[in-house]
């Protein structure tokens, strides 16, 4: 597989954080954190991109025990969904993006979540449903800067790249390419490699 080169700089945050647990998409129960759903919402975010997926998700399962509104809960699937991804790969954090995507249509991170879990099915008749995603917020034009929700690893530049590769690998090679180029991605894409390897990069941040 030719390597995946794009010119990002990834933030990493710090803090740090203890506990365990499983998750469930039917958690809505209020805990006694319910006064500070907000601030353990940033502190999951905050722990996330430190590069701490498990306790990330920790955190952001306890905000799904609070009394928060549809965006927080949105939010926090979205970040269960991407440390499940980091974990154990994308295919097992689409019930957590479709959630998200459910409780808030606009979520930008959970979009980018579902394009990338759609190129990693490695199968042209989905492609079209992540390149919409995408196209939803306007990265087909490189005149669009991305700005993720929360997911700091979510850059300009990578996203690009995402419908880029999604462009490329359903048949739509010129327009794949000038978003590959402008994010950077140093050798064009080769048909014969694996998706899933490509995505797989892409959710670590290339």
């Amino acid at each position: 597989m030719k390597k995946i080169i794009l010119a990002v700089t990834l933030a990493l945050l710090t803090a740090s954080t203890i506990g365990c647990g499983g998750s469930s998409l039917g958690e809505t129960g209020i805990s006694h954190y319910s006064d500070l759903p907000s601030q353990e919402l940033t502190d999951a975010w905050y722990v996330f991109n430190k590069g701490n997926p498990y306790s990330s998700k920790t955190k952001f399962e306890q905000v799904l025990r609070m009394n928060v509104t549809d965006v927080q809960k949105s939010s926090a699937y979205a970040g269960i969904a991407f440390a499940v991804a980091k974990q154990n790969g994308i295919l097992e954090s689409y019930p957590y993006f479709e959630k998200a995507l459910e409780l808030d249509s606009s979520n930008r991170d959970a979009k980018v979540g579902m394009a990338g879990y759609y190129l990693s099915l490695a199968d042209k008749t989905f492609f079209s449903k992540g390149i919409s995603y995408l196209e939803s917020m306007g990265v087909n034009s490189t005149s669009k800067v991305f700005i993720p929700d929360n997911n700091a690893e979510l850059t300009d530049m990578s996203v690009h790249a995402l419908l880029g590769l999604l462009y490329y690998y359903n048949g739509n090679y010129n327009d794949g390419i000038v978003l590959l180029k402008y994010a950077k991605y140093i050798n064009e894409p080769d048909p014969e490699v694996d998706i899933k390897q490509v995505t797989d990069a892409f959710l670590s941040g290339f």
